[in-house]
């Protein structure tokens, strides 16, 4: 399988959002979010939240500092469970959580793999001073493909490029379309440790492809599951039908759970069309 370039995904899926002063005022302030606030990285909808999904908290005063995972911190593959000083840091069920990124008004964060499906609580602390309890649902599935800034969907041809209007993708083509939120996978190796070796999420054999509203025949998908080396980042790598639209609609589900609308991928007519 083609892992993504650690650049590439930190670009993808995190953006940075300016810092704001400290004063002595500010530090009573409590993090604020709501449940509502609360969303898979990789959608606009709230909730979508399953085991290892990436998943971002957005509120205000969240932190007073701006922060993102560095290569340096990651040890034995395992993400840090609190921003290097201990400012910052998300309970989930009362135990820490690893994070991505950090900012005054968002938080991404991984949704560990062990977590079981249900009610689960949330709390966010900045120096100390917790936000409040919400309350969210886990799903045992809650697939999502990352968005690009352009509408499109975050996707590689087979050789790792960047599929993108410059380099679109083909009929026929094989093609990895990276995502989250696509459940428990056959073998966990460590509830913060990023699979070291590609592993199909459990249902794999039940998830399907819709292009253009069109569900592609089940053997058009041929991985569904873990990006090796990255926590929460999932792939599924799939053919494209022939002949093909121009820029089509794509979604991936399982069972009636699906991903949002609207998503495309950029992909060149077919020419006999």
């Amino acid at each position: 399988m083609q892992s993504i370039n650690l650049t590439i995904f930190l670009i993808a899926f995190y953006w940075a959002v300016a810092g704001q002063p400290v004063t002595a005022q500010s530090l009573l302030l409590r993090p604020e979010y709501t449940v509502a606030s609360i969303a898979s990285t990789a959608s606009t909808r709230a909730g979508r939240l399953a085991p290892n999904t990436v998943f971002s908290i957005y509120g205000t005063d969240l932190s007073f500092i701006t922060w993102a995972v560095s290569p340096q911190e990651i040890v034995n593959q395992s993400l840090p469970t609190a921003t290097p000083r201990g400012e910052v840091y998300v309970q989930l069920q009362g135990r820490r959580i690893p994070l991505f990124f950090v900012s005054p008004k968002q938080i991404n964060a991984l949704i560990p793999a062990d977590v079981l499906p249900g009610d689960r609580t949330i709390r966010v602390f900045r120096d100390l001073v917790g936000g409040p309890t919400v309350t969210v649902r886990i799903e045992a599935e809650a697939p999502e493909f990352f968005r690009l800034s352009t509408g499109f969907a975050a996707a590689t041809h087979a050789d790792g490029q960047v599929i993108s209007a410059e380099s679109p993708a083909e009929e026929d083509e094989v093609v990895v379309i990276y995502g989250t939120g696509f459940g428990a996978v056959g073998a966990i190796e460590n509830w913060v440790l990023a699979p070291s070796r590609p592993a199909q999420v459990l249902r794999a054999r039940e998830y399907r492809i819709r292009i253009e509203g069109e569900e592609l025949p089940p053997e058009a998908l041929l991985y569904v599951g873990a990006t090796p080396l990255y926590a929460g980042l999932f792939q599924a790598n799939l053919r494209l039908p022939k002949p093909l639209g121009e820029d089509v609609q794509i979604e991936i589900g399982v069972g009636g759970n699906s991903s949002g609308s609207g998503l495309r991928l950029n992909s060149k007519k077919t020419a006999t069309q």
